[in-house]
């Protein structure tokens, strides 16, 4: 975190300690303190996004009853996440505890990335635009196949959740976490199908 940010939520949370690892946090946190991170993906120390590490770390702060709070994705806190439980079990929803917790922060983690995702594209759009006008080459060589990272990280996704590979989950609960079209999550499953030798 740099210094700019932490001076933010010390403006904004004026008790709080500022650390600098969950590791750290972990040591010192007590059940109803308040833990306030960035952003969900802090949750996952290594930087990799892996989704098991966030939830797996998640769960430790909710177990211990600390409430859970994010500045840039603030749809991940732990009160949000639970009144979006709330609304799920009033549409019919009758899963347990744990599998609609995991599902709905997956929802959330997804939506953050696409969020993410969508902040860089246009900022990448914008300096690529300008070496336009500069006459400055730019986007990827002709006829290039390598994956977008979206792409990459969306395979990811599919291949660790989808019941079709090594997950439990429907086609439309991975397509909400996935942060991508219908139509581009079957085509990356067809992909992903392909490579593995299966047919359709």
């Amino acid at each position: 975190m740099d210094a700019l940010k932490e001076e933010a939520i010390k403006l904004r949370y004026p008790r709080i300690k500022v650390l600098r690892s969950l590791d750290e946090l972990k040591e010192v946190i007590e059940p109803l303190d308040l833990a306030v991170f960035d952003n969900i993906l802090e949750l996952d120390p290594s930087g990799n996004i892996d989704t098991d590490t966030i939830i797996e770390n998640y769960n430790w702060f909710a177990d211990k009853q600390v409430d859970v709070i994010f500045d840039r994705s603030p749809n991940c806190d732990l009160s949000i996440l639970h009144t979006y439980m709330d609304l799920m079990r009033e549409n019919g929803l009758t899963s347990d505890e744990k599998t609609m917790f995991r599902i709905t922060l997956e929802m959330q983690i997804g939506a953050y990335i696409n969020i993410k995702d969508a902040t860089a594209n246009m900022k990448k759009y914008a300096q690529l635009s300008a070496s336009k006008i500069d006459g400055k080459a730019y986007g990827r060589p002709k006829g290039s196949t390598r994956d977008s990272e979206r792409a990459v990280r969306a395979k990811e996704i599919i291949l660790a959740n989808s019941k079709d590979f090594n997950g439990t989950l429907c086609d439309d609960d991975c397509v909400a976490i996935c942060g991508v079209s219908r139509n581009t999550f079957y085509r990356y499953k067809k992909q992903l199908k392909a490579k593995r030798g299966d047919e359709g």
